[in-house]
């Protein structure tokens, strides 16, 4: 919990649940983008839309998991699901991507056009 900001005094520790989420899910959707486009750039624009919505629900999976670990310590990080998945969510990273796919496209298509002597 100290690693995501949280306040530590004695063996209390201070957090406010929906504030950690939302500190995850930006931390998760900032890496998405880099990461697919490493692995499969040609599909980023569609899931670009679902960036937002997943990285909500893996970062409040996550901490709802680290909280009860840490409430009982017994316990093990094990099942935890969301059983109500977001719906995609369109997003400025995704706009620009549709725009640079759909500009691409037509300066391939000037190329095309193009004659050189």
């Amino acid at each position: 919990m100290a690693m995501l900001g949280e306040v530590i005094k004695k063996d209390t520790i201070y957090y406010f649940k929906e504030k950690l989420i939302e500190k995850c899910a930006n931390k998760f959707e900032n890496f998405a983008t880099p990461s697919l486009t490493l692995r499969d750039a040609k599909n980023l624009p569609e899931a670009s839309n679902f960036f937002n919505p997943t990285s909500k629900e893996i970062a409040s999976i996550f901490i709802k998991g680290l909280i009860h670990v840490i409430k009982n310590s017994k316990d093990r990080i094990t099942a935890y699901t969301d059983p109500d998945p977001k719906p995609k969510v369109i997003t400025f990273k995704s706009k620009i991507s549709v725009k640079s796919k759909e500009y691409y496209k037509k300066i391939k298509e000037y190329g095309k056009n193009l004659k050189i002597n």
